[in-house]
């Protein structure tokens, strides 16, 4: 009987932690590095084992704006319709096809920025409030460009936030 119980609980932790959301989805707000204003609501998230963004909001931004900077596709994007003829806010998936390397750690995928159309590398690492380097829970998302890359540190938010920053 000890047995059988050993294994169940066994099965369910493990069960938990295969199913467990990764600790980079959710809503997180994207910030300027010079001035630390929120530009954009950006709702992250996994499916079929691959990392996911799309942008829900941005000041300033006119909330019907069509993506006619981007081109009418991206290589390795699967999203669909034509990006070039879509709403920035409503469908487009903005980043794509990262692969996790550990909980957290998501790299070897693709970001477009939505402003002027280009598609760069990207990876996402999330980092733990710690206290000390990061005072909140926050997203490093970094574009690369071959070996050349800059990051951005975003912060956590909620849904309704992230999709009201007009």
């Amino acid at each position: 009987m000890q047995k059988k119980l050993t294994f169940l609980f066994t099965l369910a932790f493990v069960a938990g932690v295969v199913f467990a959301a990764d600790p980079a989805e959710g809503y997180w707000l994207s910030v300027d590095d010079k001035t630390g204003a929120e530009t954009g609501g950006w709702h992250i998230y996994v499916a079929n084992g691959a990392l996911y963004g799309t942008l829900l909001s941005a000041p300033g931004k006119n909330v019907e704006a069509i993506a006619s900077h981007c081109k009418e596709s991206y290589s390795g994007y699967s999203g669909g319709a034509k990006i070039n003829t879509m709403n920035i806010f409503n469908g487009v998936t903005w980043i794509y096809g990262l692969k996790m390397k550990s909980p957290g750690v998501w790299k070897d995928g693709s970001i477009i920025d939505p402003d002027d159309g280009n598609q760069y590398g990207c990876e996402i690492t999330f980092h733990k409030a710690d206290g000390k380097d990061f005072k909140e829970d926050t997203l490093e998302m970094r574009g690369k460009v071959a070996f050349l890359g800059r990051s951005q540190f975003w912060r956590q938010s909620v849904e309704e936030k992230a999709s009201n920053l007009w």
